[in-house]
């Protein structure tokens, strides 16, 4: 039982890690296409 929760827990973190990298890499991407039409 504690082993399944805590590679559940993992995979959360893997999986919020992963979000965060693919939002950064949108904003990243989305900025300086915002700014030059400006």
């Amino acid at each position: 039982m504690l082993s399944k929760n805590s590679n559940l827990g993992s995979n959360f973190f893997k999986i919020k890690a992963s979000i965060s990298e693919m939002i950064g890499t949108i904003t990243i991407n989305l900025i300086p296409k915002s700014i030059f039409n400006m």
